[in-house]
């Protein structure tokens, strides 16, 4: 066959030798993993040299757990990812006793404020189940007399954020509020108590600032090639959206998410009767209003996208794409009538002291946000936000000036005005992912900073561009879901990323693109974190028999996989198996420059 005519098929052609060499691995690692097992042949075919077709029968089972009913999801991670909020009532009272008509009276008024409440009457389980909270925040109560004997060891934990004496001698305790920032006052009565804690719970999602920060001069070759840590959570929200919409929705996602909020909030008749609200009512169109309104969906989707809960993301991405799709719709009208080329928003709040030394450090550097972001058009609005500097030096108050330019590729906001309960205040949301650099950060109240941010075309610049890029080329060209799983793995979120990979399994169908890969790199998840090699190789090897079936499409991928089989079988210490694996890896990628060197030549002489 002539340069010219190969290099017009575009295929890499195998000889007759290689094709027996793959068989006869095939079957002996298929057999090595399952030996008892029968199987059902799966036929793919394999071009020879001669062009003659050759039949080789794939026999691979589905890995041990394709049927999903024996998930091995962590118990650990299923277990965090019971509370769909981010905040908890911790109440401690030795003479509380649950069953009196009165604490159940408080405990539903509560509810409605704070979902999750946990009473205590027994200091010990009282703090050992704090000091088991890894991501969300606590609002704690407690009585007078009982939290004076421990105020130092309360005021340590970095679970709780803010600490309520109730009690009804509230002067002697005000006065504790000068020595300890977390305590926020003494309250004789239910009422006071819970206004307080409704203002508190305002504030706290105010200020939740869902961003990631990279420094400009982090953003190297190397970088590019590591992509961990703080490269890979920037990465994270750019990609996210642009994956999720391209991602097959099922029929029964919005029932299956009502059914999950139903279970959750079992207890709570007011979120109950939001979530039937929701189940007759809910359409794309109007997704935004439920968006705006304070109700289970706005924490719940929040939380989800900030902490990267994959469970839940997956879970409401329906609602996630329709916000995004409705975003999208009002900025395409929005530009359409707007003259200007920028448009100035703002946003108020107080920020975690470290959090804002991290902007410090930044100047010039880029703000990835990893969620919905809520600002204002008015700095007026804003200001009364920032706390005035009333937190110190736990929080800064920071008024952030946001220059949106209209001119650049961006992500879409949307004046929801109309569809917020405060209709009073023009509201200005935001799409994740949008991408800001720090022009500068100066004083300009006594206890107020004015950031200044500017947003940036992500396609445009040639630092951001080449982190995405990057990612392109180790998921072939397309951002696929694998992307996903492969930034969770760089962040050493090894947890969330075999999570994805469930439910990827689960509800993509058995023809999709991605799902050969998805096999791999759910293999090398577990070999990087598991001993059962077994386990690891069942997915590993269905991951070659969908690549091999699909040939020659998917045919040079086969060399990864190949190659992760024998890193495998290296960590058993079968290095002969090991090593023919790898020469028949390097004899695939001779044939491969071989060919490209082929139609090169044929290229120049045609």
């Amino acid at each position: 066959m002539s340069s010219k005519s190969r290099a017009q098929t575009g295929k890499i052609f195998i000889s007759q030798n290689l094709t027996s060499k793959i068989q006869n691995l095939l079957d002996e690692m298929s057999q090595s993993v399952n030996p008892q097992k029968k199987y059902k042949p799966i036929m793919a075919t394999l071009t020879t040299t001669e062009r003659s077709k050759t039949k080789i029968n794939l026999n691979i089972c589905r890995p041990l757990n394709a049927s999903h009913s024996n998930s091995i999801i962590p118990k650990e991670t299923l277990k965090r990812n019971e509370d769909l909020e981010d905040l908890i009532i911790v109440w401690l009272d030795q003479h509380m006793i649950e069953t009196e008509n009165e604490f159940i009276t408080r405990k539903r008024d509560l509810r409605q404020v704070i979902d999750c409440l946990i009473a205590f009457n027994d200091i010990g389980k009282c703090f050992a189940y704090i000091k088991s909270i890894e991501q969300e925040k606590i609002f704690f109560i407690v009585s007078g007399a009982l939290g004076r004997n421990f105020m130092d060891d309360l005021n340590d934990y970095s679970q709780i954020i803010f600490i309520y004496f109730y009690c009804s001698n509230e002067n002697y305790y005000r006065s504790w509020k000068k020595n300890y920032k977390k305590v926020v006052g003494a309250f004789a009565t239910e009422h006071e108590l819970i206004t307080q804690i409704t203002s508190d719970v305002s504030s706290f999602f105010q200020n939740i600032l869902p961003i990631s920060v990279i420094n400009s001069i982090d953003i190297t070759e190397k970088s590019m090639r590591d992509l961990t840590g703080s490269q890979a959570q920037f990465m994270w929200s750019q990609i996210l959206m642009e994956i999720l919409v391209d991602l097959p929705q099922t029929p029964e996602s919005k029932q299956d998410f009502i059914d999950e909020c139903r279970r959750r909030y079992k207890n709570n008749a007011s979120q109950q009767t939001k979530i039937t609200e929701f189940e007759k009512t809910y359409k794309p169109s109007n997704a935004l209003s439920w968006y705006a309104a304070d109700s289970f969906l706005y924490r719940i989707v929040n939380k989800a996208l900030r902490t990267q809960n994959i469970i839940y993301i997956f879970k409401c991405r329906f609602f996630i794409i329709d916000v995004y799709q409705q975003l999208k719709t009002f900025y395409s009208e929005f530009i359409k009538n707007f003259k200007k080329t920028t448009f100035t928003v703002y946003r108020g709040q107080s920020m975690p002291a470290d959090e804002f030394s991290k902007l410090q450090k930044n100047i010039n550097g880029f703000i990835s946000i990893n969620s919905f972001f809520s600002t204002s058009p008015s700095s007026a609005v804003s200001l009364p936000y920032t706390g005035d500097g009333k937190r110190r030096p736990l929080f800064e108050s920071v008024l952030f000036e946001i220059e949106l330019k209209l001119d650049i590729n961006t992500v879409p906001f949307a004046d929801i005005a109309k569809q917020s309960q405060m209709k009073s205040e023009n509201e200005v949301l935001l799409c994740m992912g949008a991408i800001f650099r720090i022009e500068s950060i100066d004083k300009v109240y006594d206890d107020v900073w004015h950031v200044k941010l500017i947003s940036i075309d992500r396609n445009d610049n040639s630092k951001l561009a080449g982190l995405k890029n990057y990612l392109k080329n180790e998921t072939n060209e397309t951002l696929t879901c694998l992307a996903i799983g492969r930034i969770l793995q760089r962040m050493g979120e090894y947890d969330k990323a075999q999570v994805l990979y469930e439910i990827l399994l689960a509800e993509l169908p058995s023809n999709h693109m991605s799902i050969a890969g998805i096999y791999n790199d759910f293999g090398m998840t577990l070999f990087k974190t598991q001993k059962d090699s077994k386990l690891v190789l069942n997915y590993l090897l269905q991951s070659l028999q969908l690549q091999m079936k699909t040939f020659p499409k998917y045919f040079l991928c086969c060399t990864q996989t190949l190659s992760n089989i024998a890193s495998v079988y290296s960590e058993r210490r079968n290095f002969k198996r090991s090593l023919r694996l790898l020469h028949v890896t390097l004899q695939i990628l001779d044939l491969d420059v071989s060919t490209n060197s082929s139609n090169a030549i044929a290229s120049q002489r045609s």
